[in-house]
C-alpha cells in the first residue's frame, strides 16, 4: 500500500512509529487548486477517522494515494499546516500527529479531530510551528491564493509552478514516472501592447489565462512565467500526448472573442523528462528551445523539443 493503511482497519489501537496511518486534513481545493474538487475537508478528516467516509470516498482516496505515491504524504502535510516537507520527514510527522490525536483521544474521553491533534503535536512537541494565528477558512484561503497565484492570469506564480515542477522531477527520479513540460509564449505581443495599449494585453493574458486553466486537467498545474511567457506541468504524460495537449490549447484560444478581436495566437515548445533533460532547469530549457523554434516556423504553432542527447552533440 506504499505507507498507507485505511484507518478503519484499526480505528481506537495506539499508532506506534512503524504503523503506516495517514491522514487528509484540510482542504486543497482552495488552497492550491491543484486537485480541485478530489479534496474537501468532510473527505480528509474522514480519512483520518474523525467521521465515516462512503465507499466512493475511500476510492477517490485510494486513487490519489496511487497518483502521487510518496508525494501523497508530502501532500497531507501541505493540506494540514500550508507547509511542505521532504516525503521522509512528512510521513515521519504524520504517523507522529495520528499517535497524538489517538492519546488525545483517550485523555479526553472523546476524539479532538485531526486539526486540533496537528497544532498541538507541531506547536508544543515538535516545534515546527510558533505563535500560530487562528483565522477563518475563507480568510485563510483568500490569503493562500494571493501568495501562491499570478493576480492577472489566475493561474500560479512562477514560484509556485518551479516548486511544483522540481516535485515532479523528485517523483520522476524515485519511481521513474513521465513528465512533460508545455513553455507557451503570445505571439506578437509587444506589437499588441504598442498598437492597442497594455490594458488590452491584459485582457488578453486574462482571457488566456482562463482558456489554460479550463483546458487541462485536473493533475496538471499551469503558471505563468513572466511577462506573457506561460508554462504548463503535465504530470504522468507522455511526449506524444503532452504534444496534443499544446494543440488542443492552442485551439481553444484562436476561438476566443478576445484573441480573434486582437489577432492573437500562441507558440507552444513541449519537452519531457528524461527526454528532454533530467533536471528541472533542463527540461524548460528545453521547452523554451523548442518555443523559439516554433516562433521562428511561423508562430501559431506547436514544436518538440530536440533530444537532449542530439542537443548535446549539437554544441
Amino acid at each position: 500500500m506504499g505507507g498507507v493503511t485505511d484507518p478503519r482497519e484499526n480505528s481506537t489501537a495506539p499508532v506506534h512509529d512503524d504503523e503506516p496511518l495517514l491522514s487528509i486534513t484540510r482542504t486543497r481545493r482552495r488552497l492550491l487548486d491543484v486537485v480541485k474538487d478530489d479534496l474537501s475537508y468532510e473527505l480528509v478528516s474522514g480519512f483520518a477517522g474523525d467521521h465515516p467516509l462512503g465507499a466512493r470516498q475511500w476510492a477517490s482516496l485510494e486513487q490519489m494515494r496511487r497518483d502521487r505515491g510518496h508525494g501523497f504524504n508530502v501532500d497531507l502535510l501541505a493540506t494540514l499546516v500550508n507547509m511542505r516537507f521532504a516525503a521522509d520527514k512528512a510521513r515521519e510527522l504524520w504517523f507522529a500527529i495520528i499517535a497524538r490525536k489517538l492519546k488525545m483521544r483517550g485523555l479526553l474521553g472523546r476524539d479532538p479531530g485531526v486539526a486540533v491533534a496537528a497544532l498541538d503535536y507541531l506547536v508544543n512537541e515538535a516545534q515546527i510551528i510558533r505563535a500560530p494565528a487562528l483565522l477563518s477558512e475563507p480568510d485563510r484561503n483568500s490569503l493562500a491564493e494571493v501568495a501562491l497565484r499570478d493576480g492577472l492570469t489566475g493561474l500560479y506564480n512562477w514560484a509556485t509552478g518551479m516548486l511544483r515542477l522540481r516535485e515532479e522531477v523528485a517523483r520522476h527520479r524515485r519511481y521513474g514516472r513521465s513528465c512533460s513540460v508545455l513553455m507557451a509564449d503570445v505571439d506578437n505581443f509587444k506589437q499588441l501592447n504598442d498598437k492597442h495599449g497594455h490594458l488590452a494585453g491584459d485582457r488578453v493574458l486574462r482571457q488566456i489565462g482562463s482558456v489554460i486553466r479550463h483546458s487541462i486537467r485536473a493533475t496538471d498545474i499551469a503558471a505563468r512565467y513572466g511577462g506573457d511567457e506561460l508554462f504548463v506541468i503535465a504530470p504522468n504524460t507522455e511526449l506524444d500526448d503532452a504534444v496534443e495537449a499544446a494543440q488542443r490549447i492552442c485551439c481553444a484560444i484562436r476561438q476566443t472573442e478576445v484573441c480573434r478581436t486582437y489577432g492573437v495566437a500562441i507558440s507552444v515548445g513541449v519537452a519531457a523528462l528524461p527526454l528532454h533533460g533530467g533536471d528541472a532547469g533542463e527540461v524548460l530549457s528545453a521547452a523554451d528551445a523548442a518555443l523559439y523554434c516554433a516562433k521562428h516556423a511561423g508562430k501559431d504553432r506547436v514544436a518538440c523539443a530536440e533530444r537532449a542527447e542530439e542537443q548535446r552533440r549539437l554544441l
